[in-house]
């Protein structure tokens, strides 16, 4: 069988030649053969493996990001013609992919954790937060901020430790006035319920938490 030129990264690994081409095989999967899946996969996970772990540098990342890249290729295998050229060339550009999109993502989280971090770090509390801050401590404030979904954690985090309005906050995240409000409410009232459940924060009208709710507009 003649392969496609080779995807950086995944020069010099071996390729099994033996027996159907690439192609009968992915005929094959087409109609959910597991067994011609299998010699694919002997065939061709080496490579892959290669080629995610050059992109990603770690190796259990880069064996889930093939091990998705080859579920992927068995629930779309019909997708496949030739002028995506070669079965081995379509696989790799699977994985290639996937794993650009986890490097992106993890970039990502680390990104937002250095973000996190910094606001916790280096920045002063608004006075109508003082009580809440004088009650928790860091460690306890990080964990419950990350604990929101990421559009109610950038609201709190920018009203705890930046001082602005709420109009300011709008301006800054680019979401109408009322949007900042109700995720504001929201993110207060989960970390609420947390301080409750551990016997932090006494009923509705614990000092702190009203007052934030009422951050000046």
């Amino acid at each position: 069988m003649v392969c496609s030129q080779a995807l950086p990264g995944t020069q010099g690994v071996p390729v099994a030649t033996d027996g159907p081409t690439d192609e009968a095989l992915l005929a094959s999967v087409v109609a959910r053969d597991t067994a011609a899946f299998g010699v694919l996969y002997e065939r061709h996970g080496q490579v892959a493996y290669s080629l995610a772990y050059r992109l990603l540098g770690d190796p259990d990342t880069a064996e889930d990001v093939v091990q998705d890249a080859f579920l992927a290729f068995w629930r779309h295998a019909e997708r496949y013609g030739p002028t995506l050229g070669s079965v081995r060339g379509w696989l790799l550009a699977i994985v290639r992919h996937r794993a650009i999109d986890q490097r992106r993502r993890r970039a990502l989280r680390q990104d937002r954790q250095i973000a996190l971090d910094d606001c916790l770090t280096l920045r002063e509390p608004t006075d109508t937060w003082e009580q809440t801050r004088q009650s928790l401590e860091g460690q306890q404030v990080r964990a419950m901020v990350q604990g929101l979904p990421p559009d109610q954690q950038r609201i709190v985090v920018l009203v705890y430790f930046s001082g602005l309005t709420h109009t300011e906050i709008a301006r800054v995240v680019h979401v109408p006035l009322g949007t900042v409000k109700g995720r504001l409410r929201l993110g207060l009232h989960k970390m609420r319920v947390h301080l409750q459940d551990r016997g932090e924060v006494a009923g509705e009208q614990s000092p702190g938490w009203g007052a934030a709710a009422q951050l000046q507009a």
